[in-house]
């Protein structure tokens, strides 16, 4: 589908006089009063990135200026502002939305939304990119003070209706009932564009008498229809009043909002085909005259506001509303019979945002929408009297590649993908046929990057003069575009059936039916034709401890609360364990117990977790009858809770505390948080402690290649998938292991010493050596560190967030204790740790794994590696025959990738899937069932319940039908709350990150362990390092799984700088002509960009303007380089 724009919706917003890079291109508020809560959507682009000193500066100040505009507005005119939440958005966020959900106005918003940021890098081993494609933030602020507590209105949302249709009786005495009805069409539509009031259209809709039929007759006058015809024909007609309002009404397709005006639709195109249809090879071809039983009478269609010849369709639907009626032929036009999956490529964040709306204005207030952040997944209508279930999905989820490139990726045979000049499309233009393209800027050139400008400057200069008409190209532009993604779905379609069918045994995945998104299709590959029975456990996603813990909070307090009060408190960490209380037949292991002396009577301390013990405070409007995570509900949890205190408090004193009671006593007692800050967590095992992301940063932050001097960039080829190909896995569940006080004490020095196999949890003291390269991984607010010192590295973050470089830096603590730190861990990185000379102090808890596999992902990634090796092509130095057959060969016996030397031909976008399918599958089974949901009403009471509910995040709001206050509420389940799916197994992945990390561990020390050579930078699966010219420790090898390559082939290096994590550039030389090229990442903004036009400034001086931002002072040759004010 396509919308009309008007140039005025970008030109209407000046750049911001702070921002230097970060341009506003449009914005728009909605608010409901009578819900309370108001919504601004701000949209910007980055540009001119080589004159901003620091661009994550400047995107902070952008989200801080919107969140500050917000409630500014909420405040003047919903009444206050107690609540927000924030979503970035861009089409270049592959991994999803960055979502801060609603909750209550802090002072650190911004900060906690920007570590949003850091954790999507930190699991996806990815930069978070928003240079190259506008993005947009929106800002949903919220007055729960003004919301009911129960509902006021009766009923919910309006029901469905019997018809998608709204029906007038016309009472007329003549013949003419299509003008009457046209008329009220063209009203209708009028109002719903805000053109004319609601007062004014119902008005006129219920004075048909006077009113209607003046303007009937004026349209009978104006059209040139003679009034004295006894019928008239729609076919003739219609046309005749289309060629009269296309010039009488020439605003009428462009809604004014304010100082902008909205998008709306003024062309549907579709294509309708079948399972069926696509066995029999008839898919390709018109139904004009032919008829199938699935698909009906046609095969193309379209929807648009006027007639045009020069693109063929088997039928044309021409109204003043094509989005209302491509709707309701998608709804309701189809046999009941058979479901309709429905595909718009990008459609998660254009298309299906749309069609919901006219969905609910055509009476369907239910249907299932599963989204994330702005961009929706799936949208949802159950089958019911007057349509069959029809899905809509988001093809980009399926084929992460834009639209053009999918005829390159799939060997398409088909014409490209058209240019075409978005703001020159507006009714105004409809009869305005040029005799040359319309003007450059109306293509949006700005917003393409620099292969695809040239590819549009050399197509616009071939091609400028030729004619321009809007009508016959807007259809030629969106027909093609449906033509394009039919051909790509389709044959995604039978490459995956090809790839996942077993002859003899079933016939394979039908992903457009089957899968959501592309990771879907890929685990259910895995299970479908990989996975061996009763190998990998279904691991819960609470952990296998998940009421012992909330001990840790428990323990934490009780050891604070023995240091205070300087007495002794027996609990689960004492010499003798947690105390066991036995009277009146019944046994209660308690939290703490204090020996009653001198005639005292004993004192019992409970440390209650507020969701596990059904704490009245924290869930006071929660129905007793409400299921917990514990399995109990909330009211039995209540009821345990009295009947255990009424028995314990008749022997012995009773303390409780709740865990929001400590809470409050942490924020306002400054000693008591630096005690649990130190406090060595002893707690059972979460798993998810041990599942860390990626191993990223800087080792210099400039440096010049020397003579007899070279930098070298190296890349892992595949890293997780050869992770995945080599590693041991556990099978199945585990034995859980706790030791009690008195044998935790350990001395392990050496591998030999660890007997266990699994997550271990221990008190880890690093060596103190200063050792070159560290190994083990410890968590700090979010940030994945790899220390030699636990105080240090706290205090060191708390007072440099953005990190510090100092190669002087000496840890001025002497204590063991103050060095140590307590590590959740795999055996693996454990074993390697110790032989760095690391030591176990300490062993609390072990998860042992009796039952071990290498082979749990072998054929799996041989087969996906088979499908990306054909789309890639022989490796260069693949040159002869010989050497194509030796490569064959090799990847035969080493990784059991059978290739055939006739598929290896260059189809970057099959490439990229399969990429996709390698690197996707591991980290599926670590994913929770934490996909955002949304439900459709008009009752604000039900705003405040979900507000309060203690079970779920509020993600989002936002008015859908302002005419009927219906609104749609996004939200998601706390994880606390969230149940397991059918691949849970978080162990797989954790193992897969812990693997791959010491990978990148081997490499690093060769290079520290190799004279002359020196680490510059390091990230996930590569290295920037200096070695000398005839020494490199890191050869590259023949492009097999996990050997190393070369990223700068075509290059010499010449000098590296960083200011950080995600945030380094390189100075480049070409080996053919010696010409310098630059390469700069800079994080959250600017990345992978070496398409972008060389900076026309020295490394150096880049430096100086990259580091001045974000380190805090650093010296360059004899200069003094200090922070921007």
């Amino acid at each position: 589908m396509k919308r009309s724009s008007n140039t005025q919706a970008s030109s209407s917003f000046k750049k911001s006089q702070t921002n230097k890079c970060i341009r506003k291109i449009d914005q728009f508020t909605s608010k409901s009063i009578k819900h309370h809560f108001i919504r601004s959507k701000s949209k910007f682009v980055i540009d001119e990135i080589d004159k901003c000193a620091d661009p994550a500066a400047e995107l902070r100040s952008c989200v801080h200026k919107a969140v500050e505009d917000a409630i500014h507005d909420a405040q003047n005119t919903i009444g206050g502002a107690n609540k927000v939440g924030v979503i970035i958005s861009s089409q270049l966020l592959d991994q999803g939305d960055i979502i801060h959900p609603i909750t209550p106005i802090t002072s650190n918003l911004v900060d906690a939304v920007f570590n949003q940021f850091c954790k999507v890098e930190q699991s996806k081993a990815k930069y978070v990119n928003l240079y190259g494609a506008p993005f947009i933030i929106t800002v949903t602020v919220l007055n729960t003070d003004g919301l009911p507590r129960r509902r006021t209105t009766k009923g919910s949302a309006p029901p469905i209706h019997s018809s998608r249709s709204h029906i007038f009786k016309i009472n007329n005495n003549d013949n003419y009932c299509l003008f009457y009805a046209l008329e009220l069409m063209r009203l209708y539509s009028l109002y719903k564009r805000g053109i004319i009031t609601r007062d004014k259209w119902r008005w006129i809709s219920n004075n048909q008498t006077t009113a209607l039929r003046q303007k009937v007759q004026l349209l009978l006058r104006d059209a040139g229809i003679p009034t004295t015809e006894t019928e008239y024909d729609a076919e003739i007609y219609i046309h005749q009043v289309q060629g009269l309002w296309s010039t009488k009404y020439p605003a009428t397709q462009d809604k004014k909002v304010g100082n902008r005006f909205e998008h709306e639709v003024n062309f549907a195109a579709a294509t309708i085909i079948c399972t069926e249809c696509i066995n029999n090879g008839e898919w390709k071809n018109s139904l004009h005259g032919k008829k199938c039983s699935i698909c009906g009478p046609h095969r193309a269609i379209s929807f648009s506001p006027f007639d045009y010849t020069e693109t063929t369709v088997d039928q044309k639907i021409i109204t003043q509303n094509p989005l209302r009626d491509f709707v309701g032929w998608l709804l309701f036009d189809h046999n009941k019979k058979y479901s309709t999956v429905a595909f718009a490529h990008f459609g998660g964040r254009y298309d299906m945002t749309m069609i919901i709306k006219e969905v609910l204005a055509q009476g369907i207030h239910n249907p299932e929408i599963i989204k994330q952040g702005n961009r929706l997944y799936e949208l949802k209508i159950k089958d019911n009297e007057h349509c069959p279930l029809t899905i809509l999905h988001d093809s980009y989820n399926l084929m992460p590649i834009k639209l053009s490139g999918l005829i390159k990726s799939f060997g398409l045979k088909i014409q490209d993908k058209q240019h075409f000049p978005h703001m020159f499309n507006k009714l105004s233009n409809y009869d305005n046929v040029l005799p040359h393209l319309p003007p450059r800027e109306d293509y949006c050139p700005n917003q393409m990057k620099k292969p695809d400008l040239q590819n549009f400057d050399d197509w616009y200069n071939n091609n400028l003069h030729q004619k321009f008409d809007l009508k016959e190209k807007l259809p030629e532009y969106c027909c093609n575009d449906v033509h394009i993604l039919t051909h790509a779905l389709v044959e995604l379609r039978r490459e995956f059936k090809q790839l996942t069918q077993r002859n003899g045994k079933h016939g394979g995945i039908d992903i457009l039916w089957q899968a959501m998104t592309i990771a879907s299709a890929c685990v259910k590959n895995y299970a479908l034709n990989h996975l061996k029975p009763n190998s990998l456990a279904i691991v819960p996603e609470k952990g296998y401890t998940p009421q012992q813990n909330q001990s840790a909070l428990a323990i934490k307090y009780l050891d604070w609360y023995s240091h205070i009060n300087n007495i002794n408190i027996q609990t689960a960490h004492s010499h003798y364990g947690e105390y066991i209380f036995k009277r009146e037949g019944q046994v209660y292991q308690v939290d703490g117990y204090i020996k009653g002396e001198n005639g005292r009577r004993d004192k019992i301390i409970e440390v209650n977790g507020c969701l596990w013990h059904g704490c009245e405070e924290c869930f006071e409007d929660m129905d007793e009858e409400t299921r917990m995570p514990n399995g109990k509900t909330l009211g039995q949890l209540r009821e345990r809770e009295v009947r255990k205190h009424d028995i314990l408090s008749r022997y012995v004193d009773l303390e409780v505390i709740w865990e929001h009671e400590i809470n409050e006593q942490l924020k306002k007692y400054k000693q008591m948080r630096e005690f649990f800050d130190d406090w060595k967590d002893r707690s059972p095992i979460k798993i998810r402690e041990a599942f860390h992301g990626r191993r990223t940063g800087p080792m210099k932050l400039l440096h010049t290649a020397k003579p007899g001097q070279k930098i070298s960039y190296k890349d892992f080829t595949s890293l997780y998938p050869w992770t995945n190909f080599s590693t041991d896995y556990p099978l199945g569940h585990p034995k859980i292991i706790s030791f009690p006080v008195n044998e935790q004490t350990v001395n392990w020095r050496s591998p030999s010493d660890n007997p266990y196999k699994g997550l271990l949890k221990v008190l880890l003291l690093p060596p103190n050596n200063n050792i070159k390269v560290t190994v083990m991984p410890i968590k700090f607010d979010e940030r994945l560190l790899f220390p030699l010192c636990e105080k240090c590295a706290k205090q060191i973050t708390a007072k440099y967030p953005n990190g510090l470089k100092d190669n002087d830096y000496s840890c001025p603590h002497f204590n063991p204790n103050d060095r140590a730190f307590v590590s959740t861990c795999t055996h693996l990185e454990l074993n390697v740790a110790l032989e760095a000379g690391y030591t176990v102090r300490k062993l609390f808890h072990v998860l042992q794994y009796d039952q071990w596999s290498n082979n749990v992902f072998k054929s799996y990634v041989s087969e996906m590696m088979a499908l990306k090796i054909h789309a890639t092509g022989f490796p260069s130095w693949c040159e002869s025959e010989e050497q194509k057959s030796e490569y064959i060969e090799e990847c035969w016996w080493k990784f059991a990738i059978k290739l055939d030397k006739e598929k290896m031909k260059s189809e970057p976008g099959k490439r990229y899937i399969a990429k996709l399918c390698l690197n996707s599958l591991w980290g599926r089974f670590s994913m929770r069932n934490l996909l955002s949901k949304a439900i459709i009403d008009n009752d604000e009471s039900l705003i405040h319940q979900y507000t309060e509910d203690k079970k779920i995040e509020l993600i989002d709001l936002e008015m859908m039908d302002e005419d009927n206050d219906v609104y749609m509420l996004t939200y998601k389940p706390k994880e606390e709350f969230v149940d397991e799916n059918k691949y849970s197994n978080v162990v797989i992945s954790l193992f897969t990150t812990s693997m791959a990390r010491l990978y990148l561990y081997e490499a690093l020390k060769k290079v520290t362990d190799t004279p002359g050579c020196e680490i510059l930078y390091f990230d996930t699966d590569s290295i920037i390092y200096v070695h000398p010219e005839d020494n490199d420790p890191l050869p590259t090898g023949k492009g097999h799984l996990g050997e190393l390559t070369d990223e700068k082939p075509d290059h010499n290096i010449l000098e590296f700088i960083s200011a950080g994590c995600k945030n380094y550039g390189l100075k480049l030389q070409r080996k053919d002509n010696g010409g310098i090229e630059y390469d700069l990442k800079i994080r959250r903004v600017h990345s992978r960009r070496t398409d972008c036009h060389p900076f026309e400034m020295k490394v150096e001086e880049l430096f100086i303007i990259v580091m001045r931002s974000l380190v805090s002072e650093c010296w360059i040759g004899d200069r003094r380089v200090k922070p921007f004010p």
